[in-house]
C-alpha cells in the first residue's frame, strides 16, 4: 500500500468508526481497554480520552516515559484542530511536503504522528479525541483503531494498516 492508498484507507476507517453515543462511563471504558492492553503487552504507553473540553481518562503504563503525556497533548490538539486522526494529517502533510506552520500551528502545541483519533458520535460530530503515544506511529494508530473497533463490535483485521514497503 503506497501513501496515497494509505491516506484513503485511513479516511474510510474514520468514516466507519463512529460511536452511536458516548457517556463518561464509556469514555472511561475506552481508556481502560487501552490501559489493560498496555499492561498485558508491557507496552510503554500514555493513554488519554478527551471529550467535551476535558480529560475524562488518563493513564501511563509503568514503562511510559514522562514526555509521552506531552506527545499525547500535542496529537490531541492536532486531532481537534484538523478534525481527523493525527496519523492521517501526518501522512497528508508528508505527501504535500508541508508543515504545521502554514496552518497557524507550532510544534510546541501540535504534534504529527500516529495515535490521536477523533471521537465521532453519530448525529453529533467530533466531540473529542482518543489518543495514545509510546509506539511507532502506525502501531499507535492501529491500537486506537483496534480499541474503537472492539467497542463497536467490528472486525479489526480488516481495519489494520500495514507498514508501507518503504519503512
Amino acid at each position: 500500500m503506497d501513501s496515497k492508498q494509505m491516506i484513503e484507507a485511513i479516511r474510510a476507517r474514520e468514516k466507519s468508526l463512529v460511536l452511536p453515543s458516548l457517556s463518561h462511563d464509556k469514555a472511561w471504558q475506552l481508556g481502560e481497554w487501552l490501559r489493560a492492553r498496555a499492561l498485558a503487552s508491557d507496552l510503554p504507553l500514555y493513554v488519554e480520552v478527551f471529550i467535551n473540553g476535558g480529560v475524562r481518562f488518563a493513564a501511563a503504563s509503568p514503562r511510559a516515559h514522562n514526555n509521552l503525556a506531552e506527545w499525547v497533548r500535542r496529537k490531541r490538539n492536532l486531532v481537534l484542530r484538523m478534525g481527523q486522526s493525527s496519523y492521517l494529517t501526518d501522512l497528508v502533510f508528508e505527501q504535500w511536503g508541508i508543515s504545521l506552520e502554514p496552518f497557524g500551528m507550532n510544534q510546541a502545541d501540535y504534534g504529527l504522528g500516529g495515535g490521536g483519533f477523533p471521537i465521532h458520535v453519530a448525529d453529533v460530530s467530533i466531540i473529542g479525541a482518543l489518543t495514545i503515544s509510546g509506539l511507532p506511529s502506525i502501531d499507535d494508530h492501529n491500537l486506537v483503531v483496534e480499541c474503537l473497533a472492539e467497542h463497536l463490535a467490528m472486525d479489526f483485521a480488516g481495519l489494520k494498516l500495514t507498514r508501507p514497503a518503504s519503512e
